[in-house]
């Protein structure tokens, strides 16, 4: 797996199929998603990533300091690895970020990383305000050339 933690550096040999969050703790859903992904981007012949974040952005984001990170940045890296994901992006996490739009911050996942596609959970949001939730997406990625696919909950 690579990992790439200079997004602005990065370069890929092909299109990618890629989702975005903290997954802190990898749970069930997060599971299903990258399989999904994974099995995309096999079919495709493409390469599945995840871009990720560290610091977990609930603890640049709010002054409490009773979160507990579930899954270290290198146990994400190791798991990742693990289940076989071509591409692992680490984006720094700082309130900057926090506040780009959500197109300023697909625009380089689109252009350096070549992304086809994007999966992401039923109510996923990112971007300034959450301002990229799954309509916004969408647009974007018919604007940007990219297909969003979402996935519904896993109930156990």
């Amino acid at each position: 797996m690579k990992v790439i933690r200079d997004l602005s550096q990065a370069s890929v040999e092909r299109e990618t199929v890629l989702t975005i969050g903290a997954f802190d703790g990898l749970h069930l859903g997060h599971q299903s998603l990258l399989k999904k992904l994974m099995q995309s981007a096999q079919e495709a012949k493409r390469l599945s990533g995840v871009v990720t974040f560290d610091p977990l952005p609930r603890t640049v984001l709010t002054s409490s300091c009773g979160f507990l990170c579930l899954t270290s940045i290198e146990d994400k890296i190791e798991l990742l690895q693990t289940w076989g994901l071509d591409i692992l992006v680490i984006v720094p996490f700082t309130l900057e970020v926090s506040r780009t739009s959500a197109r300023d911050f697909v625009w380089p996942l689109r252009d350096r990383l070549r992304m086809a596609e994007l999966w992401v959970g039923w109510n996923f949001a990112l971007g300034r305000g959450r301002e990229g939730d799954v309509p916004a997406l969408q647009k974007l990625g018919q604007e940007l050339g990219f297909d969003v696919h979402v996935v519904e909950p896993v109930s156990d």
